[in-house]
């Protein structure tokens, strides 16, 4: 399952505290072993004012983009005994060569992090 959105407190871009907006947009699909996957944009937004502003995102080739809480203990959890917050994502990348034994196309690199927030806590 995809996390499509995101919203929290933090630091903008002008170094003051503002509301920041993450979320994913289809842009386009690939071709993966075989499947037919499709891409996201991973988008940044700050709150300015009353309005939302795009200030950033990633590329264009997001093929998973997750985000789960969990307790101190690795279990899953909701917002009511979190402490920690994992992100999991993939990208569709080509590889930097081709030969008899290595298909040309698309394979995901995946990616993750668990982050330990104060605010959870």
């Amino acid at each position: 399952m995809l996390t499509d959105s995101l919203l929290f407190w933090g630091v903008g871009s002008s170094g003051s505290r503002t509301r920041i907006g993450y979320g994913i947009s289809a842009v386009d699909s690939a071709t993966i072993a075989g499947e037919r996957v499709p891409l996201y944009e991973l988008r940044r937004w700050e709150r300015r004012g009353a309005d939302y502003v795009r200030v950033g995102g990633s590329t264009p080739t997001l093929t998973e983009f997750r985000i789960t809480l969990h307790t101190s203990g690795n279990l899953p959890s909701d917002i009511d005994t979190a402490d920690k917050v994992k992100v999991h994502l993939s990208n569709a990348v080509l590889p930097d060569y081709e030969s008899d034994t290595h298909m040309a196309g698309y394979r995901r690199l995946y990616w993750g992090i668990t982050l330990d927030p104060p605010g959870l806590q």
